[in-house]
């Protein structure tokens, strides 16, 4: 709804601020996750911002 979208926004405005820190899961991506998504996820976020 309308409100969750908006509060989303709020949250990932300042989500950007921040150097240094990466957000994942279901939080930062703001949806459910079941398991093995979760940890595609997470290797896909390893892969692509540590592992460079």
């Amino acid at each position: 709804n309308k409100e969750n979208k908006d509060l989303y926004e709020k949250y990932k405005e300042l989500a950007d601020k921040e150097d240094n820190v990466i957000f994942i899961g279901r939080l930062a991506n703001y949806k459910y996750f079941n398991m093995d998504e979760a940890i595609l996820n997470s290797l896909l976020c390893f892969q692509n911002n540590i592992n460079k």
